[in-house]
């Protein structure tokens, strides 16, 4: 008796919910989505910072091996990877001070893990038979939920 497992289907069907979030988190900073990151052409960049970033491995998880999403804004790109080791990697490259390109990607990064969250917990909110009343988002950009159980 043998039993295959295909672990394939999970991580595409959390794509959508990893690209969303990036697309959500870099159009609310001012960035936009390289179309084709592979063969983008590079930013005329004097650094590169690589940030180690607390809570990405939330996002981490649901990016496929050697899959990348690169968004750029004014000369800044920002690059969301994952290693063939399963290591997740930001990478910040511009024209910038290397001070500004990690606080641009911490910032940025920010925003992903909070739009993954947000879209997770709506989802799993509506499969639990609630509905969003109403969202909020502060001038300290957390986000308020109001939901009510539907019967």
């Amino acid at each position: 008796m043998s039993a295959v497992v295909v672990l394939t289907p999970i991580v595409i069907a959390n794509w959508p919910a990893i690209s969303a979030a990036v697309v959500a988190a870099a159009a609310s900073a001012g960035f936009t989505v390289a179309k084709k990151p592979k063969t983008a052409k590079p930013v005329a960049a004097t650094q590169t910072v690589e940030l180690q970033l607390e809570n990405m491995d939330v996002v981490a998880e649901t990016l496929a091996q050697e899959d990348q999403i690169v968004v750029e804004r004014e000369g800044v790109r920002v690059v969301f990877s994952r290693d063939a080791r399963g290591h997740f990697k930001t990478c910040v490259s511009g024209d910038l001070a290397k001070q500004q390109l990690e606080a641009v990607g911490q910032d940025l990064a920010g925003r992903v893990v909070q739009q993954y969250v947000y879209q997770r917990l709506t989802a799993e909110l509506q499969n639990q038979g609630f509905i969003t009343m109403n969202d909020e988002k502060g001038p300290d950009q957390v986000i308020r939920l109001h939901v009510r159980r539907y019967e």
